[in-house]
């Protein structure tokens, strides 16, 4: 709780006067709030009652975390092919602003509309791209999502 305090305090003599924040307060306010929230949770695990429901939250996040270091080869492979050839596509224009994107496209938002055919006119290179977003559809959503969800399950 000391953290997020320590934040909101003025740190620099123009902020104190004009009451505006500098960028990296807000950026470390908002962190202070979110580790305070865990932790919040890790003393409900140490609860009697709710305990059990937080151990199973915290195996199923070492899981998944376990997971991600096995398969994360895979997703930098479809984000690398999918930076080259949508390179014409806001969302993929650099290697930086691509992971978001792929992070999104992993949850099931494709936005195939948006990806393959923007208001601006057909993007270039889209075929090899279609073929490429097919396997992603496939190999990574479907396949790799299922064997995440069944492992998940072994432990319920």
């Amino acid at each position: 709780m000391k953290i997020i305090f320590c934040i909101y305090l003025d740190l620099n003599h123009c902020s104190k006067y004009s009451s505006i924040r500098c960028k990296y307060q807000y950026d470390f306010g908002a962190l202070g709030i979110v580790s305070v929230w865990t932790v919040l949770l890790l003393v409900f695990v140490n609860s009697l009652k709710l305990g059990k429901y937080g151990l199973l939250f915290i195996t199923i996040f070492l899981t998944f975390i376990k997971f991600c270091f096995i398969y994360v080869f895979i997703w930098i492979g479809y984000l690398l092919a999918f930076h080259m050839l949508l390179r014409e596509n806001p969302s993929f224009e650099t290697v930086l602003t691509s992971i978001p994107r792929m992070i999104a496209m992993l949850t099931g938002e494709f936005n195939f509309e948006n990806l393959f055919y923007p208001e601006e006119g057909p993007v270039r290179g889209t075929t090899m791209a279609k073929i490429i977003f097919t396997t992603f559809v496939f190999v990574v959503h479907i396949c790799v999502m299922n064997i995440l969800v069944r492992y998940t399950n072994n432990f319920i």
